[in-house]
């Protein structure tokens, strides 16, 4: 006899070896083995299983081969007559209470399932007085609770229950067949996250065609910089008085969206070139390198906007512009939290925003209470407002649970479970609530780095080489002088103080796993082109 496993508070077999009945003999059991063999095989004789219903009126197992010889026929008809004889002959076996519970699912009458499955929802409830089960019924079982939840949107508890499945057996073919369940419930929560309502936009402040007038004359030379010598440029841009310096560059970042339908005139008739799309990005550079606290409104106010994003920063919006952000918004935080509360907002923008606080926490202690308390209002606004929620406000907190994994904030681990318990967390952007959990406790999340005015170039350089069809993709800069401190943003471990994470040291133009993926669908780079 094998020795039973133990989860979960059950004990169970992982072989049809016999169980204690009143029926169990050696020849009944010889028999059951035999049809545990040939019954996935598709070899079950139907006339021989009727044979042994009749010698053994009392054994129910041999009935329930019945319908299950019936369903791999595909033969819905007797599948279910025999289903019923089964239940009636014995309504208190397994397998009877595991039809029962199957078509109250198929019919969503929930309230007779949870009259079977009691408050607890576990096996003991379900099939009380037995001390062993065999692994077939803890995973049938297991399966179909999957499905009560998913039907119930208890997302979260579906989780928990295919999480024991894996344990048990993560190959069985009843644990195959629940991931399919699970991967078609996923596709049927996709389409339906497609059908929200999304916030309206902003429309655009009134249009102009002039340049603004600037203090310094040489701030023009922005407008037909490239990426290639710019560093040498904006270096000497950034000795200019700052105060007036400061007032340009804050015109030159509203002039993208003041002059938007201009320049989008000039790009239909092919009359802008490359070097003149840069002088926005440019500005939030030169602004962020100068950390002007003052300018944190004006460097937010093109980001509202989802086509002035897209038309102007491309690629930067998700690697470069939160940086700004970050470096002019941290006696500004309020401010951040405003534009992220604002749904018409451009949903990445308020993403970058979200990291721009992230990032501010790292970096001065001083903030990371008024952070803190930041990420908690928002967390419980969200709650508040759950059935009033925009698609993009779900996407802003998956995004803001994601930052709280990368800042180590797993105090926040309460809060986060009442926004997956109430289905505000999109599962293909962070997974399960058990996924958050692990990742707090072994987190090997990609580091967002930090960039001084040299790295910031470097890294606009490679997005403008990637652009080119003829770039090799194995030519990556490997400069080491480009971050603003000695170590990129990390979180402290989980791990014990001897332990000493290896932190990267080169600029990688890589995307990390677990960031936002640049094509822009708001999922995780592995959930969607990581594998194309």
């Amino acid at each position: 006899m094998t020795t039973p496993f133990c989860l979960q508070n059950l004990k169970f077999k992982r072989t049809p070896e016999r169980l204690i009945f009143p029926w169990s003999t050696d020849q009944i059991q010889r028999e059951i083995s035999k049809y545990h063999n040939l019954l996935p095989k598709g070899k079950a004789n139907l006339y021989d299983i009727q044979k042994l219903i009749k010698k053994y009126p009392e054994v129910p197992v041999f009935k329930n081969f019945l319908c299950l010889a019936y369903q791999v026929k595909e033969n819905k008809k007797e599948e279910r007559a025999a289903e019923l004889a089964m239940i009636e002959a014995h309504p208190n076996y397994f397998f009877s209470k595991i039809v029962q519970l199957k078509h109250c699912l198929e019919n969503k009458d929930f309230t007779t399932i949870e009259e079977m499955i009691g408050s607890e929802k576990d096996l003991h409830t379900f099939a009380p007085g037995r001390e062993i089960y065999h692994d077939s019924e803890v995973l049938t079982f297991y399966m179909l609770m999957v499905k009560y939840c998913y039907e119930k949107k208890n997302f979260m508890e579906a989780t928990r229950y295919f999480n024991i499945m894996e344990k048990i057996d993560k190959f069985h073919q009843t644990t195959k067949f629940c991931r399919d369940i699970i991967r078609d419930y996923d596709w049927e929560m996709d389409n339906e996250n497609e059908q929200l309502e999304d916030a309206p936009e902003f429309e655009l402040p009134e249009q102009t065609t002039e340049m603004p007038e600037f203090f310094h004359p040489e701030i023009k030379k922005l407008y037909n910089l490239g990426v290639d010598g710019a560093e040498k440029i904006v270096s000497e841009l950034l000795t200019l008085p700052r105060a007036t310096l400061i007032k340009d560059l804050e015109k030159v970042v509203m002039d993208c969206v003041y002059r938007f339908e201009y320049f989008l005139d000039l790009n239909k008739n092919d009359n802008l070139s490359f070097n003149e799309v840069n002088f926005s990005t440019h500005a939030y550079i030169m602004l962020g390198e100068l950390n002007s606290d003052d300018s944190i409104e004006v460097l937010l106010a093109p980001l509202k906007y989802d086509k002035v994003v897209d038309f102007w920063y491309g690629d930067t919006m998700s690697d470069g512009l939160w940086q700004s952000l970050y470096k002019c918004g941290r006696t500004k935080i309020n401010v951040l939290k405003e534009f992220i509360l604002e749904s018409r907002h451009y949903t990445y923008s308020r993403w970058n925003a979200i990291s721009a606080l992230g990032a501010i926490f790292e970096k001065y202690p001083e903030t990371r209470q008024e952070v803190k308390d930041i990420f908690e209002f928002l967390c419980r606004h969200y709650l508040a407002q759950k059935d009033k929620m925009y698609e993009s406000d779900h996407i802003i907190v998956s995004a803001m649970v994601g930052e709280l994994i990368d800042i180590n904030l797993i105090e926040f681990l309460p809060l986060i479970k009442e926004l997956y318990e109430n289905n505000l967390v999109l599962l293909d952007m962070e997974g399960s609530y058990y996924c958050v959990v692990d990742d707090f406790h072994f987190n090997d999340r990609y580091k967002q780095k930090l960039y001084n005015l040299h790295g910031a170039y470097e890294r606009l350089k490679f997005f403008s080489e990637s652009d080119d069809e003829d770039e090799n993709d194995e030519d990556e800069y490997d400069d080491e002088d480009v971050f603003v401190d000695e170590e990129p943003r990390s979180f402290k471990s989980m791990f014990p103080p001897t332990y000493e994470p290896t932190m990267p040291v080169k600029a990688e133009p890589k995307i990390g796993r677990n960031e936002k993926c640049p094509c822009g669908s708001g999922k995780k780079y592995k959930n969607c082109c990581l594998t194309k």
